[in-house]
């Protein structure tokens, strides 16, 4: 399932395409929003998204053999609620 499906599914629900387009990419931004100032978000029935620090670690260019050093960084995490789990597992 990509956006388009997601977008396509609102529209199912009778709005118009335009406003489920607006919809979903007013979730994403918002997501993106709080996870950037450092919240945790949760969805029931759905899942947590959460930001981790990512250690910095030893890396390899592939192409000259050379190696680097990678620095810490943030990276999102999403942990998928129990029900999801449960869906998934049928």
């Amino acid at each position: 399932m990509i956006k388009k499906d997601l977008v396509n599914r609102i529209v199912s629900l009778g709005f118009s395409k335009k406003k489920a387009k607006e919809a979903m990419e007013a979730i994403i931004e918002g997501i993106g929003e709080s996870l950037s100032r450092g919240e945790k978000i949760q969805i029931q029935g759905l899942g947590s998204f959460d930001i981790r620090i990512a250690k910095e670690r030893r890396g390899r260019n592939p192409k000259t053999g050379e190696t680097l050093k990678i620095p810490s960084r943030k990276v999102p995490v999403f942990r998928p609620a129990p029900i999801l789990r449960e869906k998934v597992r049928k």
